[in-house]
């Protein structure tokens, strides 16, 4: 990039910055208002971007706002793939070029490739063989260096690299000396901030900040909130619901087949209408019903007999389960994605007359068998909770808070609490917040959690108030289910963010 700063460059009009997007279904209306603003703010006037659903080229197909560059589409590259004959020297000549230090870490990052989804809710089985994953290693980083070559962009935007058309994007713009912005949760009152890498790693976004008395007094409030007996609701997380009335449950699974089935319908009649590469995403209704039939099954069976009453006054640690396959554990932790594993090694490393509680995370209840947790609890020392138990008051009486790179984590570090991570995760700039290394050093370390460890509260008020400082308030949820551009294009909260993006780019 040149050494000009994007404002000055803006000022001076003596180049107009290009951007690149990865256009990830309905962020790709907020992803295409930051580039009208940018167009509006004379800072930018020539876009491209990787999309990766057929939502993501419906939303820019529709719009007549911006002529865009290149557009590849993650469907057709999959389509591609199937036809395509594989060639071993360039894989290994793309390894040494960006390998993590191999290929791997973009195969296990996505979902549909590594966990089959969407045809399993769960599953450990991939949905290609070896040979179809180097192929489409292969036709997709093809695609990203011709785009990125062709239109040699100044500024990548981007949510999240949670498939391996985004991660290929991002370690290939990041080799050419792109800047690369990611848009993300602060987790605190549902405001984001700007991080500069895909690991959520927030080590630069807190550096050297200088927090204003009312940052402070934010701070101050919000650490406040977790010294009580209620569970706390922030960032957008909703209190586990319970278990519905059966009748009524068995109609709102029926009811949401129909509607899937309709929404299912109108996709397949946009893609033929406009000759669309089939969304490979997109879960046929054969899949729906059996995965869903798989649910009621469990639902029906329970786990009841599975779990524990917490003894409150019993010596424990604490380590919630991961959705997944998810972000937070695929890309974040992707050698800690054996949750059962990890909860057998963290057990291994208690002092012996220490429980682990291991509770898992309500937006999984009844995708796992019941096998699955039958696993944990030959875990010796190991107790297995309900999952609409309070997890915050789980934490309050547990001595120690273990995690991948779960919030809860967070919350046990505001609360006093010592917290041990096994991934990369925002609260780790935080320096009372220890992350585990090889797993053979976990026992020391849960000894000096255990023994030494002292609440340092300033430095938990300066975090949160740096937190506050480096973030601002966003309608997140409401712009995401925002169907009207015009409702999103107008939104104050488009502008805010692109100043957040601007001085970001300045800053990193």
């Amino acid at each position: 990039m040149d050494t000009q700063t994007h404002s000055s460059a803006a000022k001076s009009s003596q180049k107009r910055l290009k951007i690149c997007f990865s256009f990830q279904r309905n962020f790709t209306r907020i992803q295409h208002a930051i580039a009208l603003e940018l167009m509006k703010r004379g800072i930018a006037d020539q876009f491209c971007g990787f999309m990766t659903s057929v939502k993501s080229e419906q939303i820019l197909l529709e719009q007549k706002d911006i002529e865009y560059g290149t557009l590849i589409s993650d469907d057709e590259l999959h389509e591609e793939a199937k036809r395509t004959k594989l060639d071993l020297h360039y894989i290994q000549e793309l390894e040494k070029e960006i390998g993590l230090p191999t290929l791997w870490p973009y195969l296990v990052t996505d979902r549909c490739i590594f966990r089959n989804i969407p045809h399993e809710n769960f599953s450990y089985t991939p949905k290609y063989d070896h040979e179809g994953m180097l192929r489409l290693l292969q036709v997709e980083s093809k695609a990203m260096r011709a785009m990125l070559d062709k239109e040699k962009p100044d500024l990548l935007i981007l949510p999240l690299t949670g498939s391996m058309g985004v991660q290929l994007l991002y370690e290939m713009a990041k080799k050419r000396g792109v800047k690369t912005l990611f848009v993300l949760a602060a987790r605190i009152d549902d405001r984001i901030t700007i991080c500069d890498n895909n690991m959520n790693d927030f080590s630069n976004v807190v550096k050297n900040v200088h927090p204003t008395k009312e940052d402070y007094e934010n701070a101050d409030a919000f650490i406040q909130r977790f010294n009580g007996q209620e569970e706390v609701r922030y960032d957008g997380i909703h209190a586990p619901k319970k278990v519905q009335f059966p009748l009524k449950f068995v109609w709102d699974e029926f009811a949401g087949f129909i509607k899937y089935v309709r929404q299912y319908l109108k996709t397949q009649r946009y893609i033929r209408r406009h000759k669309l590469a089939q969304d490979y995403t997109l879960p046929s209704p054969r899949d729906y019903v059996r995965n869903r039939v798989k649910r009621f099954g469990r639902r029906l069976k329970g786990y009841k007999n599975l779990y524990s009453k917490p003894d409150w006054n019993e010596d424990f640690a604490y380590f919630p389960l991961h959705v997944e396959p998810e972000v937070a554990v695929s890309v974040w932790a992707p050698f800690y994605d054996n949750q059962i594993e990890l909860a057998r090694s963290i057990a291994k490393s208690l002092p012996a007359h220490f429980k682990l509680y291991v509770k898992d995370h309500p937006n999984m209840l009844y995708d796992r068998p019941a096998s699955y947790y039958e696993k944990l609890l030959r875990i010796p020392n190991v107790k297995l909770l309900d999952p609409h138990t309070g997890s915050q008051k789980i934490s309050k009486h547990a001595k120690l808070i273990t995690t991948i790179t779960g919030t809860a984590g967070f919350e046990a570090y505001l609360m006093g609490k010592p917290v041990i991570t096994f991934g990369s995760v925002m609260y780790n700039a935080a320096p009372s917040v220890k992350k585990a290394g090889k797993v053979t050093d976990l026992p020391a370390l849960v000894k000096d959690a255990l023994e030494n460890y002292k609440f340092d509260k300033e430095e938990a008020q300066h975090f949160v108030a740096s937190l506050y400082h480096v973030s601002q308030p966003f309608a997140f949820g409401k712009l995401w289910h925002e169907a009207n551009m015009d409702e999103v294009k107008n939104s104050p909260d488009i502008s805010m963010l692109t100043d957040m993006l601007l001085k970001a780019a300045d800053r990193f």
